[in-house]
């Protein structure tokens, strides 16, 4: 999931130019989650596509497929994951529960 995601947000943000073609990742962890925060600057371009993709239902296919991916995923694993897209900024909230991953790993 997160490296989907980091490649999607390195993806967008190469189509930017300076200073708009960063990526942000921050890495946590609380108690009970791993917390990935992974966001990137959106060109006025790019919108459509990203706001088509965020509507899509699971079902459906075409660009944007690799945010449906990470949507199954997440329900897999029951994390929580928000997507936040404000003016030409999009971010990711990823939090996945420690125990998904102790427990997949073992």
């Amino acid at each position: 999931m997160v490296s989907n995601l980091v490649d999607n947000a390195i993806t967008a943000a190469s189509k930017n130019k300076p200073p708009n073609n960063k990526v942000k990742i921050c890495i946590h962890e609380d108690p009970v989650d791993y917390i990935f925060i992974i966001g990137n600057q959106v060109s006025p371009k790019q919108l459509p596509l990203l706001e088509q993709s965020l509507q899509k239902e699971e079902t459906e296919s075409a660009p944007g497929k690799g945010l449906l991916i990470v949507k199954r995923m997440a329900r897999k694993y029951n994390a929580n994951l928000e997507f936040n897209l404000d003016e030409n900024y999009f971010e990711v909230l990823l939090e996945i529960p420690k125990h998904c991953i102790v427990d997949e790993a073992v």
